[in-house]
């Protein structure tokens, strides 16, 4: 395993300003190089593809406590048990966050396709318009079959 390197002032400072926003990292990006909002969105990229900067987060939400074993006790914990001070929803809301925070949280999957007949319809009769929306059709369902299919 490759022995991790030292982070940078700016790094250092982006990580703290990461986990203080809730994750934010163009925001991060803002606060520790004093940068532009597009070239923030990029430096907070390319950062959270560090493995040392992935490292240093890992490893400070560990020192809080915050493993996913222990995000999902806090969530079960407040699903069985409602706090006067915290609302469960907040808190819940909160744990997703931060599992979001660790790459423990699964994303969702978005996909949009799109096609346009238009210019064909014009020139079709009513049964190969027909078709030719069944075929999309067709073609859509299959892709929805292959996205929703566990890998």
């Amino acid at each position: 395993m490759p022995k991790m390197r030292r982070l940078t002032l700016k790094q250092t400072k982006f990580v703290k300003e990461y986990i203080n926003n809730g994750g934010n990292g163009t925001q991060a990006a803002l606060q520790a190089y004093d940068t532009k909002p597009d070239v923030a969105r990029r430096i907070a990229s390319e950062n959270l593809t560090k493995p040392d900067i992935g490292a240093t987060l890992d490893q400070a939400l560990q020192d809080n406590g915050l493993t996913p074993k222990q995000i999902t006790h806090n969530l079960g914990h407040y699903a069985n048990n409602l706090s006067e001070k915290v609302s469960a929803d907040a808190s819940i809301k909160a744990n997703i966050e931060l599992l979001k925070l660790m790459g423990a949280y699964p994303g969702s999957k978005h996909t949009n396709l799109n096609v346009s007949i238009k210019g064909d319809l014009a020139k079709m009769k009513y049964q190969e318009a027909k078709e030719a929306l069944n075929k999309l059709r067709g073609t859509n369902n299959t892709l929805i079959e292959e996205i929703e299919t566990p890998t």
